[in-house]
């Protein structure tokens, strides 16, 4: 077979551009410098409790919407916050709202939060309260995965150190 053509993808597409390394900034988009003193770091280890207690009453707030009281606590030997409802059952979808509310609303004001301060240092603060929450919503993700593969008609309690799932009778 005869070949018709020869071409690189650079030549039909232009897709590849050597790109000179000289021209990177390394420069802090505002101030052209970039320092993390003890300020910064007290801010940030403020941010990330504030951010920790904000998920929480994110909870409780969804188990509010769904005619909950929430009770707020820390296990002390975990270092952790809690939000529970003794005593209350939820529908199985209204438990995954509850579950993943905090993950989606701290995640919402992050973004929002990042944009209308961008260009300042408070978008790395916010930043990494985003990345505290959305790591602590692993957990969360994970019940989440757990209650759905319950049916629609289950019912799930929110205790203190995890949940009771209740089914209908057939």
């Amino acid at each position: 077979m005869d070949a018709v053509g020869e071409c690189s993808l650079y030549d039909e597409f232009n897709y590849y551009k050597p790109y000179d390394v000289s021209e990177i900034n390394t420069q802090a988009p505002s101030e052209g410098n970039f320092r993390v003193g003890l300020g910064e770091m007290g801010l940030a280890v403020a941010g990330i409790v504030l951010t920790f207690i904000l998920h929480e009453l994110t909870h409780g707030l969804a188990m509010q919407m769904f005619g909950a009281k929430p009770k707020y606590g820390i296990i002390w030997k975990g270092l952790m916050f809690y939000a529970t409802s003794p005593g209350y059952a939820y529908r199985r979808n209204n438990y995954v709202v509850i579950a993943l509310a905090p993950f989606v609303f701290i995640s919402v004001l992050t973004i929002l939060g990042m944009w209308i301060l961008q260009g300042t240092a408070w978008v790395a603060l916010l930043a990494v309260c985003g990345v505290v929450n959305a790591s602590g919503a692993v957990g969360d993700m994970w019940i989440t995965m757990i209650v759905l593969r319950y049916s629609v008609t289950a019912y799930v309690m929110d205790e203190r150190d995890g949940i009771r799932v209740f089914l209908p009778k057939a």
